[in-house]
């Protein structure tokens, strides 16, 4: 089966260090074919430009193997939403926020111009969640229901402490896709259960998670062929809008 990874952080900062070739050389290994790749911190909270230059830059070196979603701190007002149509404009293809880091709340509206542009450009909006008071999933749902044109996908799947509000999101939400990374297969189970496999997206959180534990996981959800395939690469595909 074919393995799309829809969250890989690239860069080196605080917490989170991971190069293009290391990120590269893990995708060999474990048969990766593609990745979306989001900067890591200090390019997340404050130097936008830097975090979406550098996924830009990588984006044309690993010759179609990377997929870059760029970033903009709200709290830059005006000069965000420029940033963000500048890396939109230069190829990226979606769109990276973590309120916990960035400081604010996920359905505030001071997100939403930056909401708008990605809905201008067509391209979806992936959102940490699972860190309150900042990041939860009810609040990504209520975002969702303002931007019912938006695709949005809920980072985590409200791992940890959250789990148990996503399966009713799932079911009243249609633009909404779950990542996998960090969560159970129990929870993913859940999701499965609860909508079916549709809007479900393997993600390894790399390198703050291990690649191989995170395959593992999903590949212990109780699913056939198909909902395994749609999981591991189908459902990314069609949301970036590959064949």
């Amino acid at each position: 089966m074919r393995i799309w990874d829809a969250h890989c952080h690239l860069g080196v900062g605080r917490y989170k260090k991971q190069t293009l070739s290391e990120l590269l050389e893990r995708m060999d290994r474990f048969g990766v074919e593609k990745s979306v790749v989001v900067p890591v911190e200090e390019y997340i909270a404050v130097d936008n430009r830097e975090g979406n230059r550098l996924l830009i830059d990588a984006v044309e070196q690993s010759r179609g193997r990377l997929l870059g979603f760029a970033t903009a701190n709200p709290w830059f007002g005006k000069q965000a939403e420029t940033l963000l149509e500048d890396a939109l404009k230069a190829g990226l293809s979606g769109v990276k926020f973590n309120p916990a880091v960035q400081g604010f709340h996920l359905n505030d509206p001071l997100v939403e111009p930056l909401i708008e542009l990605a809905e201008k450009y067509g391209v979806p909006v992936y959102f940490h969640t699972g860190t309150p008071v900042s990041s939860i999933p009810f609040q990504l749902y209520d975002l969702a229901l303002r931007y019912p044109k938006v695709r949005f996908i809920m980072g985590h799947s409200g791992y940890s402490d959250f789990w148990n509000d996503v399966p009713f999101i799932a079911r009243h939400s249609e633009n909404i896709w779950f990542d996998t990374s960090l969560s159970l297969s129990s929870r993913t189970q859940d999701i499965l259960s609860a909508v079916g496999h549709d809007r479900i997206l393997f993600g390894s959180d790399s390198p703050h998670s291990g690649l191989p534990y995170e395959l593992s996981k999903v590949r212990a959800v109780q699913a056939d062929e198909q909902a395994m395939e749609a999981m591991l690469d189908g459902n990314l595909r069609k949301l970036l809008g590959f064949s």
